[in-house]
């Protein structure tokens, strides 16, 4: 622990530090000399006589079988000293920077302190950061910048590495080094040919204390999550400090000689630097389970080794068969864990301590140290990272002013220690300050709170999200992408968010000069190029359109978004006004044009027979539709739009229409007083079970001071959320929103709003009847789901939508006080584990006055039994709209009246013919279990699904495949879709080395109510779009692989299984689950194993904020083994935008998958393969 100063102030400054530290040279020929005979590197994935180096052997069975390397302190130090003799004869010399492109291992090991000796700098990078080029090159170059005229060096891992690297052409003329003879003839070095013994073991006399001798000098580098990755280059004494600090704290836990150390970070990561240093150092082995991370691999090494501390150690419950009795510690890193994670660790690992840590590139590092009662970190829900270490102070800080906070007061993270130093090049120079003593303080960006013992809670990041359908976006970042073409930022580009009455709100654009129809499309063609069309720029306007010379600013110089926001919102308005409705002969142009615009594409580059299921989804067509209607004049139904998915197709409907189409509206009827038996439908077939049903709903909403006079309807749940409700999958798919209200008094200062209590009361009850107005127009938020087999006769469940009424609304909302930053209210949304809980109310708001913006706020948490993404639009336009005026609102189709209609059409004859299709093709399931994947246990307690929600949720990656085309041109039939999903298909085959692939896929199911006659269906009067409640289906796709199937064969027989799946996407999955019995059992477990998701929005336009408030946080957490998401879009409309999420395995591993996603699609894309067999997609991942 720091010293913690009891000031009262959120500040600390760890214990003093002597002024000068030994080198880690000094340190580790220190514990050479004191500790040969100690094992110092153990490389399970090695062969035990690497480099004729003899392994010091374990008398084990199954090291007998399957020796490896295990080297002790004697012979690394003579493998280090050959190293580096090999090096010296290269050319290597002291102050030359050294690359290093390898994954964990001996050679890692031995070259890096073979380079410490000779005083070079040491940049490590990560082998998978060669994907992206551009950032790779960058983070080369930010490193030469350091030692311009010295000559580069570059190592690798493997011939494809060295490929990748040549390709580059950044070292041609540099010293290259290869861990392969097979790159010997490509100019590369074997570093087997260093390692021979006929190098010198001592240094030449020149190189025995030359001047530009670097002690200790590394370059590690940041994520570059939000921009390019920064670099941070540290020499002797900055990277001693914590070692000392390490050693000065001795407990029973500590690395000490002659204990392991279990690796599994990169070695470019910071602690998988560190922690190299700390236990070689200390006279400890480094154990390296394998090349990168592997949890099986690991969980082998750990039962065999029994290691002292381990890193990022997750995901391995539920493949841990018996409990690790010598394990002394489990330590974690970066992650926002529970207390159940911890305990977990003690109860079934069999840890003696737990720990856990927060650092950062920067020179940050913060412990807990080990502890065995969890109470000494633990806070409630929270687990603290722990106290400031030595030589390092801490303060939590108002992140505008540097002003040191209160304890147990929300705010910035910001960090001094010697450690701490500017990026190199001076880049992101306002992440630094110097305070009035001239102590340099890091700006770290967290958002995190000190209680009174000192402990550190990180809580969040500080960034200004927008959000669409739970997809979190910048403005910041857009202006960020259009500001790298430099013509472009020379324009000075300001992006705000625009009411849009489907969508929420889309980007716009703001430009100083002329928004001509050039600079429009470099704008969006700059977006779409660097993000993806999601983020592009619905319009760009100009300054001088909006009656501008200059931005709206305040006096300090800042621009004025609101203002902003507001100018363009009336100069659409007008602009809107001025468009006449067009003529026949322009609605082909016309309607093209509206498409273009919704989807951020050149008009002249959309063709007319373009597949709108492919770079639009759901929301962008009914903007699409809504936008037609409005110019002109025509209204297509969703039915229509559905069946003709071209925009010639779109267009020959609205040509033939000589009436716009009338859709008609089913408006719910109010009743007095609580439902009757007549009233609700799942009493159809037996009504004695009124009575046990009231007196059920009666006892559950008794406890909430309601009775059943206070109910106003009940509502049967369909098949998909009674099985989600049965399996308790529903437990993890809540919703929680930090919402921020944009109404404050113009005539009230913020003085008066802090004192005036009458005034802030009023505000507060103008928020609460805007949204109890949203509530009672979307009635489902607000009810109960109750069920009870023993009373119910069955397991399904009932939705109870309550009168509303005071009683229920002050039920409902709840006076948080106040806070004092908008940062506070956004962080209150990560705690996730604090949602609504069954069996209701399923929703819940917090207000709370907003100090520094004198606004209200809100945590509104849903539970997803209520809403689904297309209610979450319609409930967002209602909010807008209830918080702008009185008026009332729009109704939209009742809950009831879908329920209802999926409840008795359910034993229809179309619906037994939709069960019976899905039963006959997945009763094979029996005999196939093993094709579930990847490895995931259903959880049987609620908390069990809970995933912290401060983890980053997705890795996103986005990849150009211009061979569609041409696919398309020969494939019309075949989706862009089913080309990602068969990809998907063989990528679950690989990796589960299974004859099958098992996984679910969602549908929306909003065109019509299901199962309904065609003659009923006909009459558009049915339409699901506007449905206020949840509709979404689940559907199996069970893939059976024939290695001879050709690819075209492979991708036709997809297309077709998915042309069924959303044409059954409704069948009643309770039915289909009880047809297949035992069998049936599956089908939860898949949804909980795998999901995927076409959704062609990742790559269109849109955000979600509106007019009258922001979203500045939406958690939710599913919990599942993963879940995939693909798009399609981009400026060609030729890139695919995925996504991969999921608790089976970590951020690195989906990383992988992903990228052998995209290496398996373009395969399918390329012509040479379309007739050949399908088992040789295996090819592309070698």
């Amino acid at each position: 622990m720091g010293d913690l100063q009891s000031t009262g102030l959120s500040e600390v400054y760890g214990a003093v530090i002597p002024e000068k530290f030994r080198s880690k040279q000094e340190m580790f020929l220190d514990a050479v000399k004191k500790y040969p005979e100690n094992l110092a590197l153990a490389c399970v994935h090695q062969p035990n006589d690497l480099f004729g180096i003899p392994s010091q052997p374990l008398d084990e069975e199954t090291y007998h079988k399957q020796p490896y390397l295990r080297w002790t302190f004697r012979e690394l130090s003579a493998a280090v000293f050959r190293c580096a003799a090999g090096f010296r004869a290269a050319g290597i010399r002291p102050g030359m920077p050294f690359f290093t492109f390898n994954t964990n291992g001996a050679e890692h090991v031995i070259s890096y302190w073979a380079l410490v000796d000779i005083g070079c700098i040491f940049v490590p990078i990560n082998p998978r950061n060669l994907v992206n080029r551009a950032e790779v090159v960058h983070m080369i170059n930010t490193a030469l910048s350091l030692a311009p005229e010295a000559r580069p060096v570059v190592m690798v891992s493997s011939p494809d590495l060295a490929a990748s690297i040549d390709e580059l052409g950044v070292f041609n003329h540099g010293i290259r080094i290869a861990v392969t003879s097979s790159a010997a003839s490509k100019g590369w070095i074997p570093f087997e040919s260093l390692m021979c013994s006929g190098y010198p073991t001592v240094k030449s006399e020149e190189d025995t204390e030359p001047a530009n001798r670097v002690i200790d000098g590394v370059v590690l580098f940041t994520s570059g999550t939000t921009s390019m990755p920064k670099g941070c280059y540290r020499e002797h004494p900055q990277w001693s400090i914590y070692i000392h600090a390490a050693q000065c704290v001795t407990t029973e836990d500590s690395i000490v000689a002659g204990s392991s150390f279990c690796g599994v970070l990169p070695n470019n990561h910071a602690m998988g630097h560190l922690c190299l240093v700390f236990a070689q150092t200390a006279g400890a082995a480094m154990v390296y389970p394998g090349p990168t991370f592997q949890a099986d691999t690991m969980l082998q090494t750990l039962t065999a080794l029994v290691p002292t501390l381990v890193h990022a150690l997750t995901g391995l419950k539920a493949s841990l068969g018996h409990r690790l009795t010598h394990l002394k510690l489990v330590m974690f890193g970066g992650a926002v864990l529970t207390p159940e994670n911890l305990q977990t660790c003690i109860d079934e690992l069999g840890a003696q301590r737990v720990e856990n840590a927060f650092g950062m590139t920067e020179g940050l590092l913060i412990r807990s140290g080990g502890q065995s009662e969890l109470s000494k970190i633990v806070d409630g829900d929270h687990v603290a990272v722990g106290w400031t270490q030595p030589g390092t102070a801490i303060r939590i800080a108002d992140p505008e002013t540097n002003q040191v906070l209160p304890r147990n007061r929300l705010g910035e993270l910001q960090c001094s220690a010697l450690s701490v130093s500017p990026y190199i090049g001076g880049v992101s120079d306002d992440s630094f300050y110097n305070d009035k003593g001239g102590r340099l303080w890091f700006k770290t960006g967290d958002q995190a709170r000190m209680d009174e013992t000192g402990r550190l809670f990180i809580t969040g990041r500080y960034k200004d999200m927008i959000i669409r359908g739970g997809e979190n976006m910048s403005p910041t970042a857009i202006e960020a992408a259009i500001s790298k073409d430099p013509k472009l930022a020379a324009l000075n580009p300001q992006v705000v968010a625009l009411s849009d009455q489907i969508a929420g709100e889309v980007p716009v654009a703001v430009v100083l000069g002329p928004a001509t129809a050039d600079i429009k499309d470099a704008i969006q063609a700059a977006v779409t190029v660097n993000m993806g069309t999601l983020y592009t720029p619905d319009d760009v306007v100009s300054l001088q359109d909006l009656g501008l010379s200059d931005y709206p600013r305040t006096m300090a110089g800042k621009i004025q978004k609101t203002k902003l926001a507001a100018l363009v919102k009336k100069w659409h308005d007008d602009e809107e006004k001025r468009n006449a409705i067009v003529g026949t002969e322009e609605l082909a142009v016309e309607v093209r044009d509206i498409w273009a615009k919704a989807v951020g594409l050149d008009p002249a580059r959309l063709s007319f027979d373009s597949q709108i299921g492919e770079f639009a989804d759901s929301i962008t067509v009914m903007r699409v539709r809504d936008t037609v209607r409005r110019k002109t004049g025509k209204l297509l139904s969703m039915v229509d739009m559905a069946k003709v998915d071209t925009i010639s197709g779109h267009i020959a409907l609205l040509q033939a229409q000589t009436t716009p189409i009338e859709v008609g509206e089913n408006r719910r009827i109010v009743r007095q007083g609580p439902p009757e038996v007549g009233d609700m439908s799942h009493l159809t077939a037996d009504p004695d079970l009124f009575e046990p049903t009231k007196e059920l709903i009666s006892r559950v909403i008794r406890p909430h001071g309601l009775s059943w006079e206070d109910v106003e309807d009940v509502i049967p749940a369909y098949d998909f959320a009674n099985m989600l409700a049965e399996t308790r999958l529903f437990d993890s798919w809540g919703f929680k929103f930090s919402i921020l209200f944009n109404k404050r008094s113009k005539e009230v200062s913020k003085t008066r709003l802090k004192c005036d209590c009458a005034f802030i009361d009023k505000l507060f009850q103008e928020v609460r009847s805007a949204m109890e107005r949203l509530l009672k127009n979307n009635r489902m938020l607000a009810s109960f789901l109750v069920a009870d087999p023993d009373v119910l006769g069955s397991t399904d469940s009932l939705h109870v939508a309550i009168r509303h009424s005071k009683k229920l609304f002050d039920i409902i909302f709840e006076d948080g006080g106040n806070l004092k930053t908008v940062d506070e209210l956004k962080c209150l949304a990560l705690d996730y584990k604090d949602q609504v809980t069954y069996p209701g109310p399923l929703s819940r708001a917090v207000l709370y006055n907003i100090e520094e913006t004198s606004e209200v706020g809100v945590v509104f948490c849903v539970d997803h039994a209520t809403i689904d993404a297309s209610t979450g639009l319609i409930f967002n336009a209602d909010l807008d709209k209830a918080l702008k005026s009185t008026s009332p609102l729009s109704e939209h189709v009742d809950y009831k009246l879908w329920a209802d209609s999926y409840h008795n059409q359910r034993t229809s004859l179309e619906a037994k013919a939709a069960t019976k299709w899905h039963v006959k093709r997945l009763e094979g399931l029996k005999d196939h279990r093993k094709a579930l994947w990847p490895e995931f246990q259903m959880p049987k307690e609620a908390d069990d699904y809970i995933v912290a929600s401060s983890e980053e949720e997705a890795v996103y990656h986005n990849f150009d495949a211009p061979e569609i085309h041409e696919f398309r041109r020969q494939h019309p039939r075949i989706t862009a879709n089913i080309v990602i999903k068969t990809a998907l298909v063989l990528l679950n085959l690989h990796r589960n080395d299974y004859t099958h692939a098992l996984f679910a896929n969602l549908e929306a199911a909003r065109t019509t109510f299901p199962f309904l006659p065609k003659a009923v269906e006909a009459t558009g009067h049915f339409e699901a779009t506007d449905v206020s409640g949840p509709t979404i289906q689940a559907v199996i796709n069970f893939v059976k692989f024939d290695p001879e199937e050709t690819v075209i064969s492979l991708l036709e027989r997809v297309q077709e299984d998915q042309n069924n799946l959303t044409k059954y996407a409704s069948a009643p999955l309770q039915e289909i689950i009880s047809s297949l019995g035992d069998v049936g059992k599956i089908i939860p477990e898949t949804i909980g194993h795998q999901i995927y998701n076409w959704t062609p929005g990742m790559g269109t336009t849109g955000t979600n904020p509106h007019e009258n408030f922001t979203v500045l946080n939406s958690v939710v957490r599913n919990r599942l083994g993963l879940s995939w998401n693909a798009g399609l879009g981009g400026r060609n409309t030729d890139t695919f935008f995925t996504s991969v999420r999921g608790i089976s395995f970590d951020r690195e591993k989906q990383k992988t998958l992903v990228q052998d996603w995209e290496k398996i699609t373009l395969w399918l894309l390329r012509r040479e393969n379309w007739d050949v067999a399908v088992r040789g997609y295996d090819s592309s991942l070698d």
